[in-house]
């Protein structure tokens, strides 16, 4: 049986009195993980084991408190779960779900790329995960495929939040420093944004088949992305401003969030047609690893590798302009959106800078009126209080004068409302209209003012009876009926009467040359909108 020191465990052997070791299911930086058998409450788990001989085990041991926290913030299926943290004499180890499968590095080294319902699989599926962990203010600290987890049975997982890229396993592939965000490499803390730059760069990689920066060995810096990514045109047009913008060189410049970036990819997918619709069970040809032994080699995924060109089907000619024209439009607008965020932000700040000037002047000015006040005989205070008082009423006044002004002018143009203008409900409730009616005229109704309208004398010729369908004291209800009456084509006109000290709007509707259809009409109204309509005959 090998010593716990040497991290290589066989079957059967016990950790901490209750686990049982089955296989090793993948080795990983900070420690490998293990399938193993709870004794206790008769299940199957997962060990990451860190060997206390570990070199710098203290700062290791912080990694692994960190991951240990955030599983109790992040339990979401897009995340690989861990559920506790525990230690022997002889190591350390997290409990996590006992994830099967491969990871994406291995699944992308069997494949030159991904189709690309494929690749935006992952991508959403991924950025859902980053959001979530985001939210919770928990941020990966080194996203790269590696730590993307892949299963028939258990799906797309993001694993080891809280473990940095400068791993002491001088074994990983050099392709994984491309993913590490430029600002991580000069040494700076990594953001929601540096999440945003290693999910562009995974899916650059998936969807063009090489990275989006070429690496540059013996250089102080791995790769240069001054110049943008390299041969964009791999990349789906729809989508290329996507990722021109999520691996900008300067954080500000990318996306604000990877919720956003999931908002714009799913509007520029609508670009693509039919070719990139999802695939359900795209992970169902994963089988897990079997036999009790460990799975050094990833298993075939199922996907087809997908051809160096075209990635999209061959379209007609106008369906390929279209296309073409919308992606340049997208690809304009997203080329704009920095300066535009630049913008907003700094209008942001002006405005709030303005707004604390403005602020503190009044309050400077009240208090020197307050002084001033309080230093005031009686009699002057009484002269202060009449200038307030009368000021109030004169700003009362004024307000009153223009409210009245407001509601004349809106009766005054009554005449031509917006029939798909919202009104607010009357305490007369009117039903929704029904189809036109029959006796319904013409729906191209007049559009000279109502009093205009109802001076006009009719000839022998015209109409010798009109309907008053309502009066109302407020001018809203009665806009909302003409509206009503307009929708169904009928030529209807709002009048004022005064009566009193109130004036009255009363809705009316154009002359029909016959009482039969002017009390038809008038019988429909009633039916419909629940008032009564009066049938007036008109002198000749």
């Amino acid at each position: 049986m090998a010593s716990p020191q040497t991290s290589e465990y066989q079957p059967g052997f016990i950790i901490g009195h209750r686990y049982e070791v089955i296989r090793r299911l993948r080795r990983e930086s900070y420690g490998d993980v293990w399938l193993v058998h709870d004794q206790l409450l008769d299940v199957e788990v997962g060990l990451k084991i860190l060997p206390t001989d570990t070199p710098q085990l203290n700062r290791h041991l912080e990694y692994y408190r960190a991951e240990a926290a955030g599983g109790f913030k992040l339990n979401q299926p897009q995340i690989l779960g861990v559920h506790h943290l525990d230690e022997t004499p002889d190591c350390i180890y997290l409990v996590q779900e006992p994830f099967e499968g491969t990871t994406l590095l291995a699944l992308l080294g069997s494949h030159e790329r991904l189709t690309v319902p494929d690749a935006l699989y992952f991508i959403e599926v991924l950025g859902k995960g980053l959001v979530l962990a985001h939210k919770q203010g928990l941020i990966h600290q080194n996203f790269n495929p590696l730590n993307v987890l892949v299963s028939a049975t258990a799906g797309v997982k993001i694993a080891n939040f809280a473990f940095p890229p400068d791993h002491p396993n001088l074994e990983q592939p050099e392709e994984l420093t491309a993913y590490i965000p430029p600002e991580v490499i000069r040494g700076e803390n990594p953001t929601p944004a540096s999440n945003l730059f290693s999910l562009g760069v995974l899916g650059y990689r998936m969807l063009a088949g090489i990275l989006p920066f070429p690496l540059a060995r013996g250089e102080v810096f791995p790769y240069q992305v001054a110049n943008g990514p390299m041969e964009l045109a791999r990349i789906p047009s729809a989508l290329q401003p996507l990722f021109t913008l999520s691996l900008a060189e300067n954080p500000s410049k990318r996306f604000q969030s990877v919720a956003e970036f999931l908002i714009w990819l799913s509007r520029s997918r609508e670009l693509l047609g039919s070719e990139v619709e999802y695939k359900r069970g795209v992970l169902e040809t994963v089988p897990p690893p079997g036999g009790g032994k460990e799975q050094e080699q990833p298993p075939a995924l199922g996907l087809e590798t997908a051809p160096a060109e075209p990635l999209i089907q061959a379209e007609p000619e106008k369906g390929q302009a279209v296309k073409a024209a919308l992606a340049a439009i997208n690809l304009k607008l997203t080329h704009l959106y920095p300066k535009l965020k630049n913008i907003s932000q700094h209008i942001g700040h002006k405005t709030k800078e303005l707004l604390g000037q403005g602020g503190d002047k009044l309050r400077q000015g009240w208090n020197k009126l307050w002084e001033f006040y309080k230093g005031r005989s009686l009699k002057d205070k009484k002269i202060i209080y009449g200038l307030g008082l009368g000021s109030a009423l004169v700003a009362l006044v004024l307000v009153a004068y223009f409210i009245i002004l407001g509601l004349t002018s809106e009766v005054d143009t009554l005449g031509t409302p917006s029939p798909s203008k919202s009104v607010s409900t009357s305490p007369d409730p009117v039903k929704s209209p029904p189809a036109r009616l029959a006796t319904a005229p013409s729906s191209s109704r007049q559009t000279s003012r109502p009093d205009q309208a109802e001076s006009a004398t009719p000839s022998k010729s015209e109409a010798k009876y009109r309907l008053l369908v309502a009066t109302y004291k407020s001018p809203k209800y009665a806009l909302r009926l003409l509206r009503n009456l307009d929708n169904q084509g009928y030529k209807a006109y709002i009048r004022k009467e005064p009566g009193g000290k109130h004036i009255f709007y009363q809705v009316w509707l154009a002359s029909m040359p016959t009482q039969a259809q002017a009390q038809a009409a008038a019988d429909s109204i009633k039916a419909k909108y629940g008032v009564v309509p009066k049938v007036v005959k008109i002198k000749p």
